[in-house]
């Protein structure tokens, strides 16, 4: 048997990048937006991902083994809100609809009215992050319903 015990998770450094991302192993994760630039260090489990910024935890997230990114709404959507247009360029905008009923929600804004439709959609996210996402999602379903839903046509 070995003298130490084999270590539970790797350690990589990563700093945050303009769009509040940091990238692990080819694969992109979403911090506060408040650490944009920051030296983060991440631990990779078998299961998880952990950043952490001056000794304390700052996201975490189940383990990509793909390399699609894992975007935390509640993380981006404040910035998204004061800067207009930037829903719309997004690098990681379809990532940016947790719940299919948020996705519904957006299709119906846009079909009635497109130019404002990115502006709302990311004051409802917005909304979802300060107070009960899950509420939100529950009155937003109800909304869909009253409104008869048609799908967007290509």
């Amino acid at each position: 048997m070995p003298s130490r015990r084999y270590p539970d998770a790797e350690e990589h450094p990563a700093r945050v990048s303009s769009y509040a991302t940091a990238r692990v192993k080819n694969c992109a994760y979403s911090v506060p937006t408040q650490l944009i630039n920051a030296h983060l260090l991440a631990r990779v489990s078998e299961t998880t991902v952990s950043f952490h910024h001056a000794g304390v935890e700052v996201a975490r997230y189940p383990r990509a083994l793909t390399q699609q990114a894992r975007i935390d709404y509640r993380h981006v959507s404040a910035s998204l809100v004061r800067k207009l247009g930037a829903f719309a360029r997004y690098l990681y905008r379809e990532e940016l609809f947790p719940r299919p009923v948020f996705r519904q929600a957006y299709d119906q804004l846009f079909a009635a009215a497109p130019a404002q439709a990115d502006r709302h959609y990311i004051e409802l996210l917005a909304l979802a992050a300060r107070t009960n996402a899950t509420l939100v999602a529950t009155v937003l379903g109800a909304c869909c319903a009253r409104v008869k839903y048609r799908a967007p046509t290509s």
